[in-house]
């Protein structure tokens, strides 16, 4: 079995003026890296972006600690009162999300741009 790829992400502030888009890479688990990107995106909402879209297009694994953090942005945006939505997520990963009861919280888009549209 091969090791998963670290995460990697893109912060791209759209157009739109508060809506910022995380394109994710790699496998999203209890990794140091995976921390630092929740930190990321905390530190965003208290600077008031708090409109988010993480985009799963290039996600290809995640655990149980990386639904914790999805749960984790999701809880720091509504304290906010601000909005998440995921785009691009796998079969995998959206039955994952399924499972936790996640899939059904967070709105979720086939693509980046719908999901970037629904925020703004």
């Amino acid at each position: 079995m091969s090791k998963p790829k670290k995460i990697s992400y893109e912060r791209i502030e759209h157009d739109a003026p508060r809506v910022l888009v995380f394109r994710l890479a790699g496998s999203l688990r209890g990794s140091p890296q995976c921390f630092e990107f929740l930190e990321t995106v905390r530190d965003d909402v208290r600077a008031g972006r708090v409109d988010v879209v993480l985009d799963f297009a290039g996600l290809d694994w995640m655990n149980s600690s990386g639904v914790g953090i999805i749960a984790a942005c999701f809880t720091s945006l509504k304290n906010a009162e601000g909005n998440l939505a995921v785009s691009g997520a796998n079969e995998r990963i959206r039955m994952l999300l399924e499972i936790v009861c996640l899939w059904d919280m967070v709105p979720h888009y086939e693509t980046e741009a719908e999901a970037v549209a629904a925020l703004a």
